[in-house]
């Protein structure tokens, strides 16, 4: 018996250690739901969502969706006047206001002033019957980004210094209307788009790049308007003006009339804006010659520095 059991324990001793390894976890996906996306993700989606119906999502969903929707409303002047209004914008924090119906009542008697303020509105986009004089009885020191449109095809006055106590404008954009000259103001205009806009002498349009903030001019024609044609027009293309763009877009839809994009206003552009980054020019006639000219002088010149 002494023996087996000694032949028994050597032959245990000479056995590889044995380890014992437990069974392997089971890895779960982790769930992603709409509600678990990041902010800036959803709010690019609602951006892009035609239409949104939160009265047949559940009460998760709506709680998570409805200040993101909320934060942009379309209403109507009469809106303003409204105590529900008011109280329902307070609580979703509403930053951007689109005022859809034109109204001269609305422009002259309600004042949207302090309820804006009150706020901290953002975006502000307004139809206007008349010229846009009445916004000089207006103020706001929240809004970066106003939008107005003339509801007439009679180009109705702008002047900048209608929106001078919109202290906080950076962004501009104008359709419809008609410019003549301005004084200068404090606004600091950014970005500046121009749909259907028409000028006359003597109105540049570094007038409305206040110490030389403008860096961004966007310009559209949507049809033939007599103006294309104009020296006004044809000047501002040959001497765009005190202007230090990075971008810069002139496009037409619709024009029969095209532009002539040649060598020479190729030239222009590249010499006026010599810090220019972005340029973008549709519905042109383009017509290169093949010959060397002050274009592409001016484009090695350009390469070279870059380089």
């Amino acid at each position: 018996m002494e023996g087996t059991t000694e032949r028994t324990t050597e032959r245990m001793s000479e056995s590889p250690d044995i380890t014992i390894r437990s069974p392997p976890r089971k890895r779960f996906k982790k769930h992603v739901s709409l509600t678990s996306l990041p902010t800036p993700a959803l709010e690019l989606i609602l951006h892009y969502s035609q239409s949104i119906h939160l009265t047949s999502l559940n009460k998760e969903y709506r709680g998570e969706l409805a200040p993101l929707v909320f934060q942009r409303l379309k209403i109507q002047w009469s809106d303003l006047t409204n105590p529900q209004f008011l109280q329902f914008s307070r609580k979703y924090r509403v930053k951007e206001i689109r005022i859809a119906d034109s109204s001269s009542f609305g422009e002259y008697h309600i004042d949207f002033t302090p309820i804006f303020n009150d706020l901290g509105l953002l975006t502000l986009k307004i139809t206007t019957t008349n010229t846009t004089n009445w916004l000089k009885y207006r103020s706001n020191a929240t809004i970066n980004h106003l939008q107005l449109s003339s509801d007439s095809h009679d180009f109705k006055v702008f002047n900048l210094n209608h929106i001078v106590h919109f202290s906080h404008v950076t962004s501009l954009s104008l359709t419809n209307y008609h410019f003549h000259q301005f004084d200068e103001c404090g606004l600091m205009v950014e970005t500046l788009v121009l749909i259907d806009c028409t000028w006359s002498y003597p109105f540049t349009i570094d007038q409305f790049n206040n110490h030389g903030a403008l860096k961004n001019l966007q310009i559209f024609y949507t049809d033939d308007i007599a103006f294309l044609i104009s020296e006004r027009f044809n000047m501002f293309l040959k001497s765009p003006g005190n202007l230090d763009l990075k971008r810069l877009t002139i496009n037409f839809h619709h024009h029969h009339k095209k532009r002539t994009l040649n060598n020479n206003q190729m030239a222009i552009f590249i010499r006026s804006f010599p810090n220019l980054q972005y340029l973008d020019l549709r519905t042109w006639d383009v017509h290169f010659d093949a010959m060397a000219t002050e274009f592409e002088l001016l484009v090695d010149d350009r390469a070279s520095k870059i380089r």
